[in-house]
């Protein structure tokens, strides 16, 4: 990309090239999902980084470019599996929480949010319950900073209820589930009916459902179950049904 290749070689103060390398970074991004070639992936995240590199401290564009790495390496973990790349990704979030200032108090639900799924996905890879338990309290900081009307509200809640139900299958506590619960009815609530979010939802509340009956016998909840699953629409394959349990939503500005 000749506009990529013309900005490296300008200062870093230059009043543009911190933007237009966030803007290369992102088009790096879509070239990669044309092409699924990794080196398009790294190189949209050298972009972001090098972008961050420009900007001086207390920089307000500086918390969403930091954002942007971090979720980049999560995606790249994702693809690739590499450890490495989750662990920058937990860093690269952490600094970009802490970067940001009370003027941009509303980036912090979305960058919480963020790495609530990361700690999860960590939790995930080595089992650790201190990442688990990390992974909730993130997710609880999203939502409790999010406004009630805000549009990402439903995914943030459910995000938490998930992470509540995994703690639940690790520990056993009946309190966690109660907790799964209680946040996926709240997404499901907060869903308007025709949302393609909302079978996600309902598939989420009908696996705590299932989960509670296992653990009590409590046939209410097996009905409870069966009704979720079949509020969702039918068009849902199997391997849907199989992705939705464990969804997480990541955010980028």
């Amino acid at each position: 990309m000749l506009l990529y290749t013309a900005f490296l070689s300008e200062s870093d103060g230059h009043p543009l090239k911190a933007d237009v390398l966030k803007l290369c970074g992102d088009e790096f991004f879509k070239v990669f999902h044309i092409t699924g070639d990794d080196q398009d992936f790294r190189r949209a995240i050298t972009a972001y980084e090098q972008a961050a590199a420009c900007l001086p401290s207390g920089d307000p564009r500086l918390p969403g470019f930091i954002n942007n790495i971090g979720t980049g390496y999560l995606a790249c973990y994702g693809r690739l599996g590499r450890l490495d790349d989750l662990q920058t990704a937990i860093t690269t979030m952490k600094n970009g929480i802490a970067v940001t200032t009370d003027e941009h108090a509303d980036m912090l639900p979305g960058q919480f949010n963020n790495l609530g799924t990361a700690t999860l996905r960590r939790f995930e890879r080595t089992g650790d319950l201190d990442d688990l338990s990390e992974a909730i309290r993130n997710h609880e900081n999203a939502v409790q900073l999010t406004p009630d009307e805000h549009p990402a509200l439903p995914s943030r809640v459910s995000n938490l209820g998930t992470g509540y139900l995994r703690r639940f299958e690790s520990t056993g506590n009946p309190d966690d589930l109660s907790g799964a619960i209680q946040n996926q009815q709240r997404a499901v609530q907060l869903t308007p009916d025709g949302s393609p979010d909302l079978p996600t939802w309902l598939n989420n509340l009908g696996r705590s459902f299932l989960r509670r009956f296992e653990r009590t016998g409590d046939l209410h909840d097996i009905s409870e179950a069966v009704h979720q699953e079949s509020c969702a629409p039918l068009k849902l394959s199997e391997a849907d049904l199989i992705s939705l349990n464990t969804s997480e939503v990541t955010e980028v500005p």
